[in-house]
């Protein structure tokens, strides 16, 4: 198998394929104007949304639109639990000349679908757009037999507004760039639009339109985009491999608006890689610093590449911690995943890193190929680094990246065979689906039984060694009684949670604690 992965050739992020053709789409709806727009974000099917954060696009978007005289209103059906009939009722009362639903998850793709069609039969003829990562990545597959009639390719902020002037004036549709469009059952592209070219331009993401007590921490985008090429994240599938910062200034006047009108929480940099800029953690970080901000945030970045002094600065201004992806312990899976690192540079890195601050490190099982020795090096090397949190997942194909692309070229998955629902490695309660394992199990050397104790022993493995007495020691001297009291009180929870939910994994465990 991993020959045969060697002769696919890499996936061109760049590339886009507009529909030939010259004639023009007009597509003609039951409005007079385009004045009011509603955004949905829908929940899943088995209502198990987990929210985290609050959701800084669509907010982001939504200030855009109204300062071009749009008016907004937003359900978020994920994080208030709303079913079908209540958007559609709420629809019918707020009288949208234009609906749009966000889709960036796999998981919401049959939602997504439902909501459009019991809009188009219960409301009236709306125009019904869909953005998102997972929709900018399969547009055809959203629009195909659907009521939807746009996916938004790209940046709404540069897609929509005119896409919405051409569908208030009953104009081409074909030369709005960043389109695909349902012209009568047939799925037609147009040309790629432009990026944002400067995020500072952008307003204030509006944040009036939620209810912010549901959100527990606070979503700052401090960029878009990301220079690395790893094969399962999806960052590319909108942004491609562009990477573009906002300046600190605005980051700060961001900061200050939520805790001036909604309180002060913690707030989450949710950019695909936070510190590609080091002048602007420098500066971002020194300013916390100076005017005593007093905050706590956290960030996603890497471990091999992440200055330490930076790294110092950082936790200095109130970081509380980092996650960093090392997904294996194994050269030739970091190979396949096109990580552009090696085992080594995390037996280096992660030490040194969690030495300044708090280290969760996520590793992936059931990469093309992997077997059961290439999981054992990914024990191993969790012995050896020991971060402070460690979590597993299954591998699992997001629509748009790379191994997405490989499997479908290897003929082991076929997208028009897969099931949405299921495309998550792990729910919100630490459960992995039978369904999506089995997919994991299609394309890797392990059966799903072997993948998800290996997941199980993961995050065991991971507690046990954060456990000992000399890591316990260390984490006092960096952190502190009282934060390391609360952390280590958690950790024997989740492992007490563990050890009582399967005992016979938990066992299994101490072994490979011992042995790996």
């Amino acid at each position: 198998m991993l020959q045969i992965l060697e002769t696919i050739p890499d996936l061109d992020v760049e590339s886009y394929v507009v529909t030939p053709g010259t004639k023009e789409i007009i597509k003609k709806f039951d409005i007079s104007s385009v004045k009011k727009i509603m955004f949905i974000i829908p929940p899943t099917l088995d209502f198990g949304d987990f929210v985290a954060s609050s959701p800084t696009n669509i907010a982001t978007i939504s200030a855009f639109l109204k300062e071009k005289g749009y008016e907004i209103r937003v359900i978020d059906a994920g994080v208030h639990k709303t079913k079908f009939e209540e958007i559609i009722n709420m629809t019918k009362e707020y009288q949208p000349d234009v609906v749009a639903i966000g889709c960036n998850f796999s998981t919401l793709h049959n939602p997504t679908r439902i909501i459009a069609s019991m809009i188009k039969k219960s409301y009236k003829n709306v125009p019904i757009l869909v953005g998102g990562n997972h929709a900018t990545a399969v547009p055809e597959m959203i629009l195909k037999d659907s009521a939807i009639d746009f996916v938004v390719i790209g940046e709404a902020e540069v897609v929509m507004p005119d896409m919405l002037k051409a569908v208030e004036n009953k104009s081409d549709l074909r030369k709005v760039n960043g389109l695909c469009i349902n012209d009568n059952g047939r799925m037609v592209r147009t040309h790629p639009a432009e990026f944002f070219k400067n995020l500072d331009e952008l307003p204030m993401p509006d944040y009036s339109l939620f209810d912010m007590s549901k959100y527990p921490i606070y979503n700052i985008n401090s960029s878009r985009g990301c220079i690395f090429r790893c094969t399962y994240c999806a960052s590319g599938v909108i942004y491609k491999r562009k990477y573009r910062p906002r300046s600190a200034k605005s980051i700060l006047n961001e900061i200050d608006y939520l805790i001036k009108n909604f309180g002060k929480k913690t707030f989450w940099f949710s950019d695909d890689l936070f510190g590609q800029d080091h002048k602007f953690v420098e500066e971002l970080c020194n300013t916390l610093i100076d005017k005593k901000y007093n905050v706590q945030w956290s960030v996603v970045t890497r471990a091999t590449t992440v200055p330490l002094d930076q790294l110092k600065l950082m936790k200095k201004s109130g970081c509380t911690g980092i996650s960093v992806g090392v997904e294996s312990g194994d050269d030739q899976m970091l190979k396949v995943m096109k990580k552009d690192t090696t085992a080594d540079a995390y037996r280096t890195s992660v030490p040194k890193v969690k030495k300044i601050i708090r280290t969760r490190a996520f590793f992936l099982i059931g990469n093309i190929g992997e077997g059961k020795e290439n999981v054992w090096n990914t024990f191993k090397l969790i012995k050896e680094i020991k971060p402070d949190y460690g979590t597993f997942c299954p591998v699992v194909p997001l629509p748009g990246t790379e191994i997405y692309s490989q499997l479908i070229n290897m003929g082991i998955i076929n997208p028009e065979n897969l099931n949405w629902d299921k495309f998550y490695g792990i729910d919100h309660d630490g459960n992995y689906d039978d369904e999506s394992l089995k997919m994991t199990a299609s394309w890797c050397n392990l059966s799903v039984k072997q993948i998800r104790d290996y997941c199980n022993y993961g995050n065991m493995l991971s507690l046990l060694v954060a456990l000992t007495p000399i890591e316990i020691f260390r984490r006092l001297r960096r952190d502190g009684l009282r934060t390391q009291f609360r952390d280590d009180k958690d950790k024997t929870r989740r492992l007490f949670k563990y050890a009582i939910r399967n005992p016979g994994a938990f066992f299994k465990t101490l072994k490979i604690w011992f042995t790996a």
